[in-house]
């Protein structure tokens, strides 16, 4: 037997289905939504490894950046490029250069394992490497340097300020001033000219044959200095005049060129100890800070 519905459940009926019509017809809208734009830049090493007061860190003695890390730390790519170069050796150890699309060359320098492959496609924070202690370094450690379309070293360090705070900056932003101690102007002052005529008075004496104001007068008031042993023709004497020495002594290259050169050099050599101490340092004291981190985070 057929039983008529009643008109409240045709209603009811037409509601439900007016309503997954609804729903159907909004799903595309849903899915049409606009996907978040992906980074370009970002930072090396996971932001755990970067706190604020290393990044001012300077290098050396050229525009670069280094970073103490733990070894077998995650290093991933900094802006999107190809793989230009993978080393093996040599200062950088093991590490490889990346060009980016933006036409910067980004290089990654004392890793233990290299992932990217030479001619590869790499994206912004993808892995390309594992950190280490190859080539010229004296603790585990990441170094970065930032070279533009020029040839030119330019300081990360303003840039890795930006991207730690997920804002977006390119290279072009950055110099290649400030991030580094330069031979000529940190370390190695010139010594100051001299002052008053005195002094310079001395220095022409010294560069005629004697060796002061002293001689220079006693020069002028006794004549020429006599030398036992060596007469010449006429029973005369002649004055000594400038020997090979004192050539030398006023030349650019002589001994006081040299001792001042071996100065910069081991001046150079300390310093570059006291970095590799404090990096050292600093990755001990992460270490320990890790190994604490791990000792009391709560059970869940």
């Amino acid at each position: 037997m057929y039983v008529i519905p009643s008109r409240a459940r045709v209603l009811r009926v037409g509601w439900i289905g007016l309503l997954v019509v609804a729903l159907v017809l909004s799903a595309p809208s849903v899915s049409a939504k606009k996907k978040p734009r992906q980074r370009r830049y970002g930072l090396p090493v996971a932001r755990k490894w970067v706190p604020d007061r290393k990044i001012d860190n300077r290098h050396h003695d050229y525009p670069a950046w280094d970073v103490a890390v733990p070894r077998r730390t995650a290093v991933r790519a900094v802006h999107a490029g190809r793989v230009r170069a993978v080393t093996r050796g040599g200062g950088c150890g093991r590490g490889l250069i990346i060009r980016g699309r933006d036409g910067y060359e980004y290089t990654y320098c004392h890793g233990s394992w290299v992932k990217a492959k030479k001619h590869r496609w790499v994206k912004a924070g993808q892995k390309i490497m594992l950190s280490g202690n190859t080539g010229h370094s004296t603790g585990p450690h990441l170094h970065l340097q930032i070279k533009s379309p020029k040839g030119r070293l330019l300081c990360p360090q303003p840039l890795l300020k930006k991207w730690a705070r997920g804002k977006q900056a390119s290279p072009r932003t950055t110099t290649s001033r400030g991030c580094a101690y330069s031979p000529d102007r940190d370390i190695y002052r010139p010594r100051p000219p001299a002052k008053g005529p005195a002094r310079s008075g001395a220095r022409r004496a010294e560069r005629a044959g004697g060796r002061g104001k002293g001689r220079a007068r006693a020069h002028k008031r006794d004549g020429p200095r006599k030398h036992p042993g060596r007469k010449h023709s006429g029973g005369k004497h002649k004055a000594r005049g400038p020997n090979r020495d004192d050539k030398k002594r006023s030349r650019r290259g002589g001994p006081a060129a040299k001792r001042k050169a071996q100065r910069r050099i081991a001046e150079r050599r300390r310093r570059a100890r006291a970095h590799a101490e404090r990096v050292r340092r600093e990755t001990a004291a992460r270490r320990a800070e890790l190994a604490l981190d791990r000792r009391v985070r709560p059970l869940v």
